[in-house]
């Protein structure tokens, strides 16, 4: 199946997901010669890969993320809908962002210990790894999750900004009659689409929060790097596309957590610099 027109079909939205995560502007597509394919590997698993086609420009070739010899693995999101990876969540109001990011670091704390915990038998030690890489990731989501809700829904400034530059609001039709009743329901409906956000989309987060709140968002290159390991340890049962097995370790796990504390906190002080914090009122 050719799946170039499959891109053609989906939303310009996921089309600019495309975009990010080959480090390139939507834009930057239309002059572009290139194929998109579907392919599965010798276990089973399903990949998408971005592969150019003859001449292309150099300038914007040269941009593309992890480009090696003409072909980059694409996410699957980007053409399907995971639904392992959409939150059965119920947002909790009343929690600042100095709260989400207590909350994070003891997380974190928690699952360093957990890394460190003695287990003899080898593989119990490693499906034990797996997990608490896992929850890495997962508490750097719900930090990113409970942070952005958190703001949006607490200054009208970024809750006007969230609807004007979220795409599932500009495609909404409604009738002048409704006016008012949609006005009552926006902040129940906005909290419903971001809830609907998967949070270790980054280029997706990452847009949302510069955005909204017109800041500055640290580099998630490293960070990816991460998301992508995740990634295979769910959906790949711990191995690459290649078909290796991901080995875990105690150094491994210790880096991993490092990398993600650096980037929340990094957020966390942006976001401090926002403004009086104690002044939005959660």
């Amino acid at each position: 199946m050719n799946i170039l027109n499959l891109y053609e079909n989906i939303t310009t939205e996921k089309k600019a997901h495309l975009a990010n995560e080959l480090g390139l502007n939507p834009a930057d597509l239309e002059f572009l010669n290139f194929d998109i394919r579907k392919v599965q590997d010798q276990d089973g698993y399903v990949l998408y890969k971005f592969i150019l086609l003859g001449d292309n420009p150099n300038e914007i070739v040269e941009k593309i993320i992890e480009l090696v010899d003409k072909e980059v693995e694409i996410p699957d999101y980007i053409f399907e809908d995971d639904e392992e990876d959409w939150y059965d969540y119920d947002y909790v109001s009343g929690k600042d962002p100095n709260q989400n990011l207590e909350i994070f670091l003891n997380e974190l704390e928690n699952l360093s210990r957990l890394n460190k915990m003695p287990v003899s038998d080898y593989q119990m030690l490693s499906i034990l790894k797996r997990q608490i890489y896992i929850g890495i990731i997962g508490s750097m989501e719900t930090y990113l999750c409970d942070t952005f809700i958190g703001l949006v829904l607490g200054d009208r400034t970024y809750l006007e900004r969230f609807i004007a530059t979220t795409p599932e609001f500009t495609r909404r039709k409604f009738e002048l009659r409704e006016i008012f009743s949609t006005y009552r329901e926006i902040e129940k409906t906005a909290q419903d689409v971001m809830l609907d956000v998967i949070y270790h989309d980054l280029a997706k987060v990452r847009l949302m929060y510069i955005q909204t709140f017109e800041m500055d968002f640290p580099t998630i290159k490293e960070v990816f790097k991460c998301i992508k390991v995740r990634h295979d340890l769910v959906h790949r049962n711990g191995k690459t596309k290649d078909r290796q097995i991901i080995k875990l370790n105690e150094r491994i796990i210790d880096d991993t957590l490092k990398t993600i504390q650096n980037f929340i906190v990094d957020i966390a002080g942006r976001i401090a610099d926002l403004g009086d914090l104690n002044d939005i009122p959660f």
